[in-house]
């Protein structure tokens, strides 16, 4: 798999070759999956939300859910910490 983001000319391209054909994401809007000669497209709504189109949404939904006390209680202080952690460590 490779990606492909150009700082400043909005573009993002992931293309991901197998032999099952080659699929290539554009702009997470527009996916080409090509198999052999065959071509076929599939493009997202222009209306469809940032944080969906991004994948975002459900996460917030649940980490949000959570937070209230709702549904399962496994956000652990310890965890959160450790996530910082992760992080901190990464950008340095």
């Amino acid at each position: 798999m490779t990606m492909d983001m150009k700082s400043g000319a909005n573009t993002e391209l992931y293309r991901v070759t197998s032999d099952e054909g080659i699929v290539t994401v554009s702009n997470l809007a527009k996916t080409t999956h090509q198999k052999g000669t065959e071509i076929t497209e599939k493009l997202v709504s222009d209306w469809e939300k940032t944080l969906v189109t991004r994948g975002f949404e459900p996460m917030l939904k649940v980490f949000l859910e959570r937070m209230a006390g709702e549904g399962r209680s496994d956000l652990r202080q310890k965890n959160v910490l450790r996530s910082h952690e992760v992080c901190f460590e990464i950008l340095n």
